[in-house]
This record gives C-alpha cells, structure tokens and sequence, in this order.
C-alpha cells in the first residue's frame, strides 16, 4: 500500500517542470468529482486560442484500443490525445515519432 502512495502522491511526476502541470475541465454545474468532464475538441480549440495563462494546452478523452497480435484481439481502455500532448508534458517516445499539429509527425531520438 506504502508503495502505491509513495509513487502517486509523494515522488514527483516523472516531467519536466512537473510542479507547473495543471489539470483543467469543465464542471458542469456540480461541486462533486462526477461532474467534472474533459473538454470536447471544439472546446479544447477555443480555449487554446484565447489562452492567455498557460504556457499550452493539451487535451485527452477516454476511448478504447483493440490490441492484437499473437492470440485473440483484446478490447483496452485508451486515452486519445492532442497532438502536443508530450510537447506540454516534457516528453519525447522513446521510439518513433510524435505528431503534429499538421497531421504528420516528426522523428525523435532516444537519449
């Protein structure tokens, strides 16, 4: 149990500048958890615009994956992202290429 804690609430994000991170989302009227939604794509895009604060904004949404290979296709919960998402984290793939905001991606070398 002391492990998991450790992990989540007292090492620090394993980010650059991780102390600046914030997350933001709508709160749809309620006070509680439940009510808190991630923005849609046109909200995400707007608010990008009119940002004044933030050094950039990404965004994610839940989805699903189906992951296949040997053995049977496996349905997995997923995260979708914007394509600047590790450029706000402070990240790089160890492994191939990050997108874009044009659509195409870029290569990146692992250090």
């Amino acid at each position: 149990m002391f492990s998991a804690f450790d992990a989540v609430l007292i090492r620090p994000l394993p980010y650059a500048d991780a102390e600046r991170l914030v997350m933001i989302w709508d709160a749809m009227g309620e006070t509680d958890i439940t009510s808190r939604h991630n923005p849609t794509p046109a909200e995400w895009i707007e608010w990008r615009r009119l940002n004044t604060v933030f050094t950039d904004l990404a965004s994610s949404q839940p989805g699903d994956a189906t992951l296949s290979g040997d053995g049977e296709p496996e349905q997995l919960p997923s995260r979708k992202v914007t394509w600047n998402f590790s450029s706000v984290l402070g990240v790089q793939p160890m492994l191939g290429r990050v997108f874009t905001e044009g659509g195409t991606s870029t290569a990146s070398a692992s250090s």
